[in-house]
């Protein structure tokens, strides 16, 4: 009799154990897929497009050069190399103050590009900031500007 209760107990065990590592299968395979995250996301939509051929004209007096992902503070930040047609001599205000001006006069549309439109195109990615680096027809420094959804 008790070699039938020992026998018994192992199959029990043995049963136990497969229900364990059949239920844990099934959690596993209903796990949420891993969500790519936002750097490989940026990377490959933003950065790397092969869609993009650079330079690429924005305006009548700017050219994007290039994009570059950096990460400043924790917040990963798109830079985009901007190339303006024009010597910054040439400028009716001091070129030291045309970062301010163009920050002044892009948050309004930045902002409503951060909250309306980047989050539906991936979880996450309104809050990937972005520097735009102003250079003139000289390859001169004119502008560093920064914007973030914590400036809006």
């Amino acid at each position: 009799m008790t070699m039938i209760k020992s026998i018994m107990k192992i199959f029990a065990i043995i049963l136990a154990v497969k229900f364990v590592f059949f239920v844990g299968g099934i959690v596993n395979k209903n796990k949420a897929p891993e969500k790519p995250n936002i750097e490989k996301f940026v990377n490959e939509f933003v950065i790397n497009n092969p869609q993009l051929k650079y330079p690429i004209r924005v305006d009548s007096v700017s050219t994007l050069m290039g994009r570059t992902l950096i990460k400043k503070d924790d917040i990963y930040f798109i830079v985009e190399e901007l190339q303006m047609n024009v010597a910054r001599e040439t400028f009716t205000i001091r070129y030291q103050e045309v970062g301010e001006m163009l920050k002044k006069e892009a948050l309004p549309k930045i902002c409503k590009h951060f909250k309306e439109e980047r989050e539906s195109l991936f979880k996450g990615y309104s809050q990937v900031g972005l520097i735009q680096k102003f250079v003139d027809a000289n390859n001169k420094h004119v502008a560093e500007v920064q914007f973030h959804i914590s400036d809006c």
